[in-house]
Formats: structure tokens, C-alpha cells, sequence
């Protein structure tokens, strides 16, 4: 059902979002209680466009540097920002931008429009009266500068975390309107704001479509992408009102939404009592704990399915010893030929694995030295052991057993040269680029995601997108050489990218395999390598997650929270009981001496008035309706009992 007037006109704005790469947070600011769009809302620094910002470049930029400058004193200028904040010059200037922004031209030399990155453009939902057509920009700064507060329009400012801001609405501390919840939660999404360019939405203006819950103070506002998204004239759609059970989420159903009360129940709540303090606070406690734990859960999730490598060192020990000829001692032994032995072995040195983070839980064994390679290969002196004993190779396959070293061993007592290659098996794997294009993208080897994605990197950055289609690249000079082609499509870039990649080198290591030093009994060399291992917090978040002991925990909260409740309900019973003993004695003893005459008499088979009892008005009173289920609660339980001993269930 569709209700209210529709607003088809809008008026231009601009938004900017100022966000700190070093601490994670953004600039929101409070509108005043005067406000005549919003008030009392959390919002990002913007306003309308004025007619002097088309006069010093592109309006929508202008207005948004000129806002952030009226609203929080921030200037952006070529050099990075300057702020009104304890500068009496810049504080006079802004209070004539405040008052005239044809005024801003005077700082039209400084001001730099260029670093705004385009985010969004959001248009206010047609039921609203007041409708803006608004364009976000987002500004990445090192550092947080101080803000000198518009008081005029504004009534406060914080420096907040993207997600604390959201979590903080939900939980009722204020109140933050649907593109800034949209916004803040895309931003606590990104990993690394360095590559925010990259998450630019500027196809298509957003309009949320706004849903009222029928019977409760509920707005759902849904975006594209929602199944109850209306695609077709999506920026005129009315107001709705649905039923709860229309709007509720299903897992069947895609959905991409922001839901938010209408109306505050505080200030009602407090009005019918003033001592609802201290529980609302509990409340709003309640909802940001479970709002944590929700997105704590949700970002263990999400790390758990990324994959997350740090670096160990690995020592590899190459040592060698010699076995002297031994002659027989009785008549029947042989004598044995000198021999050495070679080994190759190694540990990790910092195999310090963390404490397990749930108790019950066993350390992992440690990884054996063979589990870091795919094949080793020895190679001996060709001339001395021929060509078909001068090489020892190991390959791993599914079927391998590990091993925490290898040896080998051959006769002989003169000196042997002999060269060991160790291939590392990377998880996923690495390769080598070709030297034209390992030159261009900066690396020598790595996995082939990564490789994509700095050949992305470097397209991006030398502009070699085709404007007109999108889908082809334009080469460089560097890329022509590489790749052989002027332009390629995308989907062409993995197959001819395969023909730039070999098989990484593996490790090689010489050695001398000669007599030891008099007084010397094993010649080692060891080498230091980093290798890649799996993060072994990623295991234990997982075992937080699904740990059996914490989800019998969860339970067993969940059984006395649930027996707190009956027990309230208990008291809360009892509480009436004698609320209306204490106000209404003489009725209430009354009553209850009437229901309990009646109940006796059903208990002693007491036959009344046969004649009456013949109508059913006799039976229409109060203590026959209370003996019923004082009827069905006895059956109920009498059942319960042969079930259990049928069963062979003990009840407590």
C-alpha cells in the first residue's frame, strides 16, 4: 500500500567525507535542534550549492570544499589542509563564507577541489518534502585536524570509528539517516583506504525507497539490489506500507537495506516514568554488546575466508660425516669401505606456537622440514659417480610421508663437490615473471592474484583504460614490449600473462663433502630462508567460532536467563496476588473463598442446584473456567509423566 505525496523536484548538493588513513575514523558532525532538514541527526560535512561555486570550477566540488571549510573550519589546499582552529585570519574568513558564500572566491588561489574522490550520489526518497539530489566526495588526510565548529548550524562533532558510529545509532544514542549508515558501513568494509578509489560508485544515483511496518514505528529503506527494490521509475516511488511479516529478512531472498525506528520510544517512555533511566541505558549497553559481538563474529568469518600468510625463518642445516674403513675382526665378517653421509635438515627458528586461545584445545604439531618443499635434488660429481648415481632427487606426492631431513649416503673418501636445489612449495602458487615485465610492475615473483592485481595497478595508473570501452587497454610502450599487442581486451590478460610466467628458480646451495679437520667430527653450513605459513590465529579464530565448549556456555546462559523469567512471571503472579489482597480486602477474601467452595466441591463430587446446573449459564462463571485448566494442566502433566517413563527421560 502506498501512502503520502510525492516530491518529483530536488535541489543540488554536496557531501564530503573526511577520513583519517592512520586512525580509521571520519568527521561526523550533529546538526542543531533549529535545523530545518534533519535536525538533531549525524551527518558528513556538505550543504546545497550556491551560484558563486560554479564561478571557480566544477559546483559540486566547490560546494563540498566550501561546506567542509563553513561547518568544521578544514580547508583542503594544494599542500594538504589548514584549519580556522587557534588562527584568528582564517576564523574571519570562514565567518564570511558563513554569511556570504560568493566570499569563498578570495580563497580560490589555495583551495584544491582535485583530491575529492567521487564515492556516491544519493537522492533523497520522494516522500520527503524536501528533497536534494547529493553528491559525496570522500578525502583522505594523514592526520586529524583540529575543527572549529559552526555553531550556527551544527551542535557538536567526534572523530569516530566507522563502525562505532553505525553500532551507536542501532543502540538509540543518536540518530544517523540511511546514505550515512550506507556509507559508514561500505568504509568499515575496506581493509585499506589507500585503495578507496577503487570502490567509487558513481553510475547511478541511489534513491532508498522507504517501507513502514504496519503496526510498529519501523522504516525499512531499501537500495538496488533489494528483492522488494522497485527498479522502474525507483526515483518517484512513494512511501509503503507493509505488514511485518512482508518486510521480515529471508535467507532466500537478497537483501540490501537499512531499517531504523521512526520515532524515539525514550522520550515517551521517560514521560510515563522518569526512573526509565538507568534501564534504557541497559538497554542501549544490551544492543551495542550484541551489535559487537555480531561484528566481530562477521569479521572472523570474513578473515577466515581471505587468505592471511606471515613470514618464518627457516634454518637449513647442510652437514656431512665420514665413516673410516673397518677391518674384520673375525674371520667370517667383511670389511667395511669408507663412506660419508650427507645430511640436509632444518627447523623453523621462532616455532613458537601461541598458547590455545579455548581451553581443551591441543597444540599443532609442528610442521616436519620436508613439508616446505616440493622436490630436492642432490647432485654429485658426474665424473666420479657416473651419469646414472650422480643425482638423489625427492618429489613430493600425495602419497609422501614427511620427514624432518634427509640423508645420503656413498662410499668414498675423497673430496666430492656436490649441489643441493630445494623448490619451496608456496601455498598458492608463486611464479617468476619475465624480465620486461618483472622491470614494469616492480616485482620478481609472486602469486598470480598479485600479479593481476599490480598489472591493474599500473593500467590504472598510466591511464591506459580505453575511455570509450572500458574493457580494453590501451598499451604503453612497456606493455607492447611485454605482451606483443597495442590493445587487448581484459579477458585476454590471464591467457597471455600465462606466457610471461615460469616456474620460480629453487634454492641452490654448494657444497664440499670432504675429510673433517683432525679432532672434527661432523662439517656443518647452515642457511637462513623465510618461508610462508598459514597464520595460526586464523585456526585459533576458528576454534573460537566453533568451539563446542563455548556454544554449551551460550546454553546454559540462555537456561538461566530463561528460568529468570519464570521466575519473574512467578513473582510478578504472587506481586498481584497480594497487590489486590492489600487494596481490596473484603472482595478479594470474598472471591477467593467463593473459587475455593467451588473447587472443594468439584474435588468431593458435591452434587449443587440439579435443576439449574440443567442450563448452561450455570456453568458460564468464572471458577469453572479456572477449574478447566486446573482440568488440562493435571492431563498435561500426567501425560508429560508416561512420556518420560516411556522414554526413559529423568525429569529434574
Amino acid at each position: 500500500m502506498c501512502v503520502g505525496k510525492i516530491t518529483s523536484n530536488w535541489r543540488s548538493a554536496a557531501s564530503i567525507i573526511l577520513a583519517c588513513k592512520s586512525s580509521r575514523r571520519v568527521l561526523m558532525l550533529k546538526r542543531g535542534d533549529t535545523a530545518k532538514f534533519m535536525p538533531n541527526t549525524m551527518v558528513f560535512p556538505g550543504g546545497v550549492i550556491d551560484k558563486a561555486d560554479s564561478k571557480l570550477g566544477e559546483e559540486f566540488r566547490i560546494a563540498a570544499v566550501r561546506e567542509l571549510f563553513e561547518e568544521s573550519g578544514v580547508l583542503l589546499t594544494k599542500n594538504g589542509w589548514q584549519t580556522s582552529a587557534n588562527n584568528s585570519e582564517m576564523t574571519s574568513l570562514k565567518a564570511d563564507v558563513v554569511t556570504d558564500a560568493s566570499k569563498f572566491q578570495k580563497l580560490s588561489e589555495s583551495i584544491c577541489a582535485d583530491r575529492l574522490i567521487e564515492w556516491t550520489t544519493f537522492i533523497t526518497p520522494a516522500n520527503y518534502p524536501r528533497r536534494f539530489l547529493t553528491k559525496f566526495f570522500l578525502v583522505l588526510i594523514d592526520e586529524e585536524p583540529a575543527i572549529d565548529l559552526c555553531t550556527s548550524e551544527m551542535s557538536e562533532y567526534s572523530w569516530i570509528d566507522p563502525k562505532d558510529c553505525v553500532a551507536e545509532a542501532y543502540s538509540g544514542k543518536y540518530a544517523l539517516p540511511p546514505p550515512q549508515v550506507y556509507e559508514l558501513t561500505r568504509l568499515s568494509q575496506i581493509e585499506d583506504w589507500s585503495y578507496c578509489d577503487k570502490y567509487g560508485n558513481v553510475k547511478k544515483p541511489i534513491c532508498p525507497q522507504p517501507i513502514k511496518t504496519i503496526g510498529e514505528n519501523m522504516i525499512t529503506n531499501c537500495f538496488p539490489g533489494d528483492h522488494m527494490y522497485i527498479d522502474e521509475n525507483c526515483f518517484q516511488q512513494p512511501l509503503r506500507q507493509m505488514s511485518a511479516d512482508r518486510v521480515t529478512v529471508s535467507p532466500k531472498l537478497q537483501t540490501h537495506r537499512v531499517t531504523y525506528f521512526s520515532e524515539p520510544t525514550y522520550g515517551r517512555i521517560r514521560e510515563l516514568e522518569p526512573d526509565t533511566e538507568n534501564y534504557m541505558a541497559l538497554l542501549a549497553s544490551e544492543q551495542r554488546i550484541d551489535s559487537t559481538i555480531a561484528r566481530k563474529r562477521l569479521d572472523i568469518q570474513e578473515a577466515l575466508k581471505r587468505p592471511s600468510k606471515v613470514k618464518k625463518r627457516l634454518r637449513i642445516y647442510i652437514s656431512h660425516t665420514f665413516i673410516e674403513e673397518r677391518q674384520p675382526e673375525r674371520e667370517n665378517e667383511d670389511a667395511s669401505l669408507p663412506m660419508w653421509e650427507l645430511r640436509v635438515e632444518g627447523r623453523l627458528l621462532d616455532d613458537q606456537s601461541p598458547q590455545s586461545a579455548v581451553s581443551g584445545q591441543r597444540p599443532n604439531p609442528k610442521k616436519k622440514f620436508s613439508s616446505f618443499f616440493k622436490s630436492l635434488v642432490i647432485e654429485l660429481d658426474k665424473e666420479m659417480y657416473g651419469p646414472d648415481q650422480h643425482l638423489v632427487e625427492w618429489h613430493r606426492t600425495p602419497q609422501t610421508n614427511e620427514t624432518d631431513g634427509f640423508q645420503v649416503k656413498r662410499a668414498g673418501d675423497r673430496p666430492v663437490k656436490c649441489r643441493v636445489l630445494l623448490l619451496l612449495d608456496n601455498h598458492p602458487s608463486k611464479f617468476k615473471l619475465h624480465p620486461r615485465l618483472a622491470k614494469v610492475l616492480g616485482i620478481a615473483a609472486d602469486t598470480r592474484p598479485k600479479i593481476i592485481e599490480a598489472l591493474w595497478q599500473y593500467i590504472k595508473t598510466h591511464g591506459l583504460q580505453d575511455p570509450q570501452e572500458r574493457d580494453i587497454i590501451n598499451c604503453d610502450t612497456f606493455l607492447t614490449q611485454c605482451f606483443g599487442v597495442a590493445r587487448m581486451r581484459f579477458m585476454e590478460v590471464p591467457n597471455k600473462l600465462h606466457q610471461l610466467l615460469q616456474q620460480i628458480d629453487p634454492l641452490e646451495f654448494n657444497h664440499v663433502i670432504q675429510r673433517p679437520k683432525e679432532g672434527q667430527e661432523q662439517v656443518s653450513t647452515c642457511y637462513d630462508i623465510d618461508v610462508e605459513m598459514e597464520d595460526p590465529v586464523k585456526q585459533y579464530m576458528a576454534q573460537f567460532i566453533h568451539n563446542p565448549i563455548l556454544v554449551n556456555d551460550i546454553q546454559n546462559l540462555d537456561q538461566k536467563c530463561y528460568d529468570i523469567i519464570e521466575q519473574i512471571n512467578e513473582l510478578k503472579t504472587r506481586r498481584d496476588f497480594y497487590a489486590r489482597f492489600y487494596t481490596e480486602p473484603t472482595e478479594f477474601i470474598r472471591d477467593w473463598l467463593m473459587s475455593q467452595n467451588s473447587d472443594l466441591k468439584h474435588l468431593n463430587d458435591m452434587n449443587g442446584d440439579v435443576e439449574a446446573e440443567r442450563y448452561s449459564a450455570a456453568y458460564v462463571k468464572s471458577e469453572t473456567e479456572e477449574g478447566v485448566q486446573r482440568y488440562m494442566y493435571q492431563k498435561v502433566n500426567q501425560k508429560r509423566l508416561e512420556l518420560e517413563q516411556s522414554l526413559g527421560v529423568r525429569s529434574n
